[in-house]
């Protein structure tokens, strides 16, 4: 999130020194308020953890309509809503479709008595909502019967309680 904040910060002074040196007064004061709201945005999420470098883009841009001023500019503050809405997503990269890439050829898994299955997380055809799928090289199944799946991904990591 810093790394995210510093470099909107630092394209919004680019703009802003940009629209003195034009002497456009009011794209001036546009971007030195946008740079004021990305501040105290940067303040209230400080705080927050964070994993990696991951924001909510639709978060952000939901406090940031609530913060901007009513009469502060729209330059600056169409530039921040454009940097924020083109962002990447998180949350679907690591969603693999099917018709692209199948999951590699399972090896023997000591956990399922040495059969060649691994687990995945897997959109299937009909379902609201992901389910756990055996994998065995072949085809996905739920365990007992074949399932459609759509896109697949890697499970993520168990829980770690700090400190262990």
């Amino acid at each position: 999130m810093k790394e995210f904040i510093d470099k909107l910060i630092s394209r919004l002074e680019k703009k802003k020194e940009g629209a003195k040196r034009r002497k456009s007064f009011d794209s001036e004061i546009s971007y030195s308020c946008a740079i004021g709201i990305v501040n105290q945005l940067a303040e209230e999420y400080n705080n927050e953890p964070v994993k990696g470098d991951l924001i909510s883009r639709s978060a952000l841009l939901k406090q940031f309509a609530e913060t901007t001023p009513y009469g502060c500019g729209t330059v600056g503050i169409k530039f921040v809503d454009e940097l924020i809405k083109n962002q990447p997503t998180v949350c679907n990269d690591d969603w693999i479709p099917c018709e692209k890439e199948l999951p590699p050829q399972p090896k023997e898994n000591p956990l399922f008595e040495n059969k060649p299955l691994e687990l995945y997380l897997a959109t299937v055809k009909g379902s609201e909502y992901p389910w756990r799928v055996f994998w065995n090289g072949k085809s996905f199944t739920d365990g007992w019967s074949k399932v459609d799946v759509l896109a697949w991904m890697e499970l993520p990591k168990p829980y770690q309680p700090k400190g262990e």
